[in-house]
């Protein structure tokens, strides 16, 4: 299902677009874990005719602003603020980082995403992050 919203706000000078995709831990089986996250950082590696991450975050900067990716429990979120005469080319890139990704660097990124979960727990391998102590207590870690 697709839904969008836009809130008119004619005083502000700027738009944000804001992207969220069903996904994340919430809809992932064992064997899919981390798929989602893994899928937000390959978001920059390059789409359409942006072959590197350089040139897409080039193309973003170019609209007025570098986007921003996160995962969360149930979704993937893309965001990027814009100037108003600049919303059409937005989502033209947002469209192309959507359907036409380059998955580019898997390993190195991959690599990226296993220092980040390395930074989230403790000498002993246990979650630092309260969100996730409970998370892991109500699974039954």
């Amino acid at each position: 299902m697709t839904r969008a919203r836009v809130v008119p706000l004619p005083h502000l000078h700027r738009v944000a677009i804001a992207v969220l995709l069903r996904g994340g831990p919430r809809y992932e089986g064992p064997t899919e874990s981390g798929l989602t996250h893994f899928l937000e950082h390959m978001l920059f590696r390059g789409a359409g005719p942006h072959a590197t991450a350089r040139d897409l975050l080039s193309a973003f900067e170019a609209l007025g602003d570098e986007p921003d990716a996160y995962t969360c429990d149930d979704a993937l979120g893309l965001v990027v603020d814009v100037e108003p005469r600049r919303l059409e080319d937005a989502l033209a890139l947002i469209e192309r980082v959507l359907l036409a990704p380059r998955y580019r660097d898997l390993e190195t990124e991959r690599e990226v995403i296993l220092e980040e979960r390395l930074a989230l727990v403790d000498e002993h391998g246990r979650p630092t992050d309260p969100d996730d102590v409970s998370r892991a207590e109500g699974q039954g870690a």
